[in-house]
């Protein structure tokens, strides 16, 4: 049972850390960032009201991303 353990933990970490990749911050709002995920190469998904009524929304990638 331990060998079947370790291998769920190990892929599970593998997963969160492909995902991870793609989870960017979103600077839409005065005094609040939101999180989104890397849609499309030119596409960021977040929640509405993380950019509602704003100009100027920034991307915020983890470091040495872009």
């Amino acid at each position: 049972m331990t060998g079947t353990w370790q291998q769920f933990s190990k892929e599970i970490s593998e997963v969160v850390g492909q995902g991870g990749k793609s989870i960017v911050a979103v600077d839409g709002r005065a005094e609040h960032t939101s999180s989104g995920i890397v849609w499309r190469r030119d596409s960021v998904l977040t929640a509405a009201h993380a950019i509602r009524r704003e100009t100027n929304i920034g991307v915020i990638f983890a470091p040495g991303r872009s």
